[in-house]
């Protein structure tokens, strides 16, 4: 029983930590059911990135790493729930 317990506490702490997308540069972003609000949010975080660069079309390949690297992880996470 005690075993039941703990492991429903540790699956439940598991969903919770699940329930963000980290980019490299450590900042999260919360999952949620709505897409066109997860694009936003992915949008303006790899903008912030892009903002960094000083050259254009280095801050342009940046922008879009981002972006891919934040909609797999989106992706895969969405996959497993």
């Amino acid at each position: 029983m005690v075993d039941d317990i703990l492991s429903t506490k540790k699956q439940h702490r598991n969903k919770k930590a699940g329930s963000f997308i980290i980019c490299e540069c450590g900042f999260a972003i919360l999952l949620v059911p709505d897409l066109k609000a997860m694009s936003k949010a992915i949008e303006h975080h790899a903008a912030e990135h892009a903002n960094k660069e000083k050259d254009i079309a280095k801050a342009a390949f940046e922008e879009e790493r981002i972006q891919n690297l934040l909609i797999a992880q989106t992706l895969d996470k969405a996959a497993t729930f």
